[in-house]
């Protein structure tokens, strides 16, 4: 009898709880219905920062067939909060060392935007080795400065194309490049790997990944687990794995491709280049890389942390950096698409 007694107790106690969650839940419900009718004004005291100058620069040598103009791009920093474009600083006094001789003090150029290094011919420079300094001053900013250097060529030694190297989920094709280069022994190095079309338009780059584990685990390099990102543009990897080695590495390329009752292969020509960058470019191009995927959403995790973007530009922003590039350059003929991925 007493059990039978206990556990109508039991029961009554269990319902006095559940009428209590029941009110506390509906007292909730409320609360927050209420709440988002209403506006909320916050003021948030920001300090005032001052703007500082902005350097875009790098430095190559004199490179066939299509030389890179060499300059410095000169603009200011921006707030957050504001909605202007960043216009070009077009009375700076640059002033251009080389090798910590005094070389030229550079003039704007208005059709290029840019103060350009005036070096027309091979024999001109840069030259492997050099060291370049600049320092500007432009009334109402600090004074800023930054060195860098141009590291020697890192040729390709072979390159192999396989036009249909892996097929994606959608039955798109990836071409896969096989190549070769020799790593210098005795100092790191840093690399950047681009693939484009033939004229050199980064508009024409395309896109590429890869399952080489020394790139795949760079910081910038974007997660399999982030289907919402696209594949980068550029591939930068350093050489702590395999430093003084001959290197055989496997990247893919998104190739042109058309569908004709069958999916396609375009005809393409196209060019690789293996650049072998300063450290300073390398921090610079991977925290910005990192810092841009930071800021895409993430439909599982929401935001990405931010992130400050490396920069050798002293009192200011940007990078100054140098580099050395080899190219190659193919051609791909139209290749059917199997339907059987040919890496399984």
């Amino acid at each position: 009898m007493r059990l039978i007694i206990l556990n109508k107790l039991s029961l009554k106690r269990l319902k006095n709880t559940k009428n209590i969650v029941s009110s506390v839940l509906a007292f909730m419900f409320c609360f927050l219905i209420s709440s988002c009718g209403k506006e909320q004004e916050i003021k948030i005291d920001i300090p005032d920062k001052q703007t500082s100058l902005v350097v875009n620069s790098t430095i190559v040598p004199y490179n066939l067939p299509i030389p890179k103009y060499l300059g410095v791009e000169l603009s200011s920093s921006i707030s957050i909060f504001d909605t202007v474009n960043q216009s070009p600083i077009k009375n700076a006094s640059v002033l251009l060392f080389k090798n910590n001789n005094f070389v030229d003090t550079l003039q704007y150029d208005s059709i290029n935007k840019m103060y350009p290094l005036g070096y027309s011919n091979p024999f001109e420079g840069p030259l492997p080795g050099d060291t370049y300094e600049i320092n500007i001053v432009a009334e109402g900013f600090r004074p800023i400065s930054a060195k860098t250097s141009i590291p020697e060529k890192v040729e390709i030694v072979d390159f192999k194309i396989v036009p249909v190297g892996f097929i994606d989920d959608l039955g798109a094709a990836w071409s896969e490049i096989i190549l070769t280069f020799k790593d210098p022994s005795g100092e790191p190095n840093f690399y950047e790997i681009v693939v484009g079309e033939i004229d050199f338009d980064p508009k024409g780059y395309f896109s590429l990944f890869s399952y080489e584990k020394f790139i795949t685990q760079e910081g910038y390099y974007p997660s399999p687990l982030r289907i919402d990102l696209k594949k980068p543009y550029y591939l930068l990897f350093n050489d702590s794995s395999f430093n003084g080695e001959e290197k055989t590495i496997s990247i893919y390329y998104y190739p042109p491709q058309f569908m004709q009752y069958e999916r396609y292969v375009s005809q393409h020509l196209g060019n690789i280049q293996l650049k072998n960058v300063t450290k300073e470019y390398y921090l610079f191009k991977t925290s910005y890389l990192q810092g841009l995927y930071n800021q895409k959403e993430n439909i599982l995790y929401g935001m990405g942390e931010p992130m400050n973007v490396f920069t050798n530009i002293e009192n200011g922003y940007g990078v100054f950096a140098g580099y050395n590039d080899h190219i190659v350059q193919f051609a791909v003929e139209e290749t059917l698409i199997s339907t059987k991925n040919p890496i399984d």
